[in-house]
């Protein structure tokens, strides 16, 4: 973000009637972030988009990749925008500007931290103000060892409870095989022993999470993922 501009003014807060839903993309740190870029995209399509990253997030986003358009706020923006009292509070003002939060991916780390409420970055700190009558989406990328921990099912838990959606049949595990990177695609957030989905032309395309996202707006079904048999059990 260019620090000479003001919140108010990279979230345009003066119009407060926008054509197109306001989308909060975030990204933490999952080596999933690589397609990023390509989820910025592909919400760009039907949404005004703003992007939060995490600092472990940027070791796997191009910044110079991101569509001109959209702004990437990080944490060293949480702290350079605010000067004195009475100055805007960047978690704060991007809270009132979304409709909608989508975190994807969903790292183990910052799934730990939302559930235990920490707020030490700007992305949870968004999420710990979070007004959770506006939907908020999240799909978790990890390695399968560390969704099957007991810790990842009583955190997903506990997320359910505060009001998030789970985006399915995708970031639910991430594998390297063969040298290229796919995604686990799973509808219950159980099944990490089904073949891996690859991302891309032969595969499922990256702009699913776009299109889940949308759809569910559209019919109104924001229910909450089902947990009953899900990460941890085994």
């Amino acid at each position: 973000m260019t620090t000479s501009e003001s919140v108010q003014e990279t979230l345009g807060l003066d119009f407060p009637h926008p054509s197109k839903p306001r989308v909060l993309l975030a990204a933490s740190g999952s080596v999933a972030a690589i397609k990023f870029e390509s989820l910025c995209r592909s919400f760009s399509e039907w949404a005004e988009v703003r992007a939060v990253a995490t600092k472990a997030s940027l070791h796997f986003i191009d910044r110079t990749s991101l569509p001109s358009n959209i702004i990437l706020y990080t944490d060293d923006d949480e702290w350079s925008t605010w000067k004195k009292i009475g100055d805007e509070v960047l978690h704060i003002e991007l809270r009132k500007w979304a409709d909608i939060m989508v975190i994807a991916p969903l790292s183990a780390n910052t799934l730990a931290k939302i559930a235990g409420g920490l707020c030490d970055n700007l992305l949870t700190c968004i999420v710990r103000a979070w007004d959770y009558s506006k939907p908020l989406f999240v799909a978790p990328a990890m390695n399968t060892f560390m969704w099957n921990n007991p810790f990842t099912s009583r955190h997903l838990e506990t997320i359910n409870l505060l009001g998030c959606s789970f985006i399915l049949f995708f970031l639910c595990s991430m594998r390297i095989l063969e040298g290229e990177l796919v995604w686990c695609a799973n509808a219950a957030l159980s099944c990490l022993d089904t073949q891996p989905l690859k991302l891309g032309h032969d595969g499922l395309p990256e702009s699913f999470v776009s299109i889940y996202v949308s759809l569910s707006l559209m019919t109104g079904d924001l229910s909450h993922g089902s947990l009953q048999a899900g990460a941890g059990t085994n």
